[in-house]
């Protein structure tokens, strides 16, 4: 199943938050000490001289506001297939907020109403490259990595109405800050891979397999997982598998460390010989299947995770598959 998702949904989504007047967020909002230190007085000093007049019984407060809706468009600086031919490159896009305006308050300490001192309009954008993240044979990811430096330009004034003395503004200063602290930012958090499930669809499980851009469209790929079982014992693995309205497949042996997958849209009956007993499992669609010797023989099905800062999977949670009595 392929998803197209229109890139203009972006924005037409951040123009309705602009027309419904919720576009603004504090710099304390983002709940971040690399944001807060926008708000820090001796900081702010540096950036505007003027304020040095007031003394230490003033604070500040940063707040941005959304003034245009978000732009994605083509990378401005995409990565080229290599000289071979052999490897393109992930799809990519460009992020640009058209103006984002930061606007800096001050007050007396105690004081409540906030007095507008300056105002800086910013014109920030990036190339990102999307790639789907796998994490052994279950686990996705969507990994949004930043393939250009951040183009920035910024211009600010003084708010009519504030009759400043000294006329200097430091605005390279406050977005090298700016900078600084989205980068900070973003090296701590999550936000940059996007976990993604399976889609249910009537009872079938479907798995994200690709991502790709055309034509203004970002496609999603998703498709069916099938069944994979792993030999983790020490000795030849033979068993044999069954659909709900098929027989028994031949035996199948499979090496120590091996698997084999199978391209199925249904669950399988799993059946091992042994020579006191039989044993009997219902694999699931979608999951991997991991035959054990150790405590005792028996089927185990894996649940794998992915490590959103770095694409290292590893085998996370042990689950038992239906046994059939």
């Amino acid at each position: 199943v392929e998803v197209a998702v229109s890139e203009q949904f972006v924005p037409a989504y951040t123009e309705l938050i602009i027309a419904g007047h919720v576009n603004h967020l504090h710099a304390v909002d983002f709940g971040l000490k690399e944001f807060r230190s926008l708000n820090d007085m001796e900081f702010l000093r540096e950036v505007i001289p003027d304020l040095k007049r007031h003394g230490d019984d003033i604070e500040a407060n940063v707040a941005f506001l959304l003034l245009e809706p978000v732009r994605l468009t083509d990378a401005l600086q995409p990565r080229e297939t290599s000289a071979d031919g052999e490897s393109s490159p992930p799809p990519s896009m460009a992020i640009t907020f058209p103006k984002l305006r930061m606007l800096i308050t001050t007050r007396r300490i105690g004081e409540r109403k906030w007095n507008p001192c300056v105002e800086v309009d910013l014109q920030a954008g990036r190339d990102y490259e999307l790639m789907v993240l796998r994490g052994g044979f279950s686990a996705r990811a969507i990994k949004v990595t930043e393939a250009s430096e951040m183009r920035r330009h910024a211009t600010g004034r003084f708010v009519a109405g504030y009759e400043p003395q000294t006329t200097e503004l430091n605005l390279d200063l406050l977005v090298a800050q700016l900078v600084k602290s989205l980068a900070e930012a973003q090296g701590k958090a999550d936000c940059m891979s996007i976990p993604s499930k399976d889609l249910d669809l009537i009872g079938a499980p479907l798995r994200l397999e690709h991502l790709d851009r055309s034509a203004g469209l970002v496609i999603i790929r998703q498709e069916l997982p099938g069944i994979v079982v792993t030999n983790s014992t020490q000795d030849l693995l033979t068993y044999e598998v069954r659909g709900p309205f098929t027989d028994w497949a031949p035996p199948r042996t499979i090496q120590p460390g091996e698997r084999q997958e199978y391209r199925v849209p249904y669950p399988l009956t799993w059946r091992r010989r042994l020579p006191t007993t039989t044993l009997f499992y219902t694999l699931p669609l979608g999951r991997e299947a991991s035959c054990r010797d150790v405590p005792t023989p028996g089927l185990v099905l894996v649940r794998d995770e992915i490590k959103l800062k770095e694409p290292a999977p590893k085998a996370a949670q042990i689950e038992s598959p239906t046994v059939i009595k």
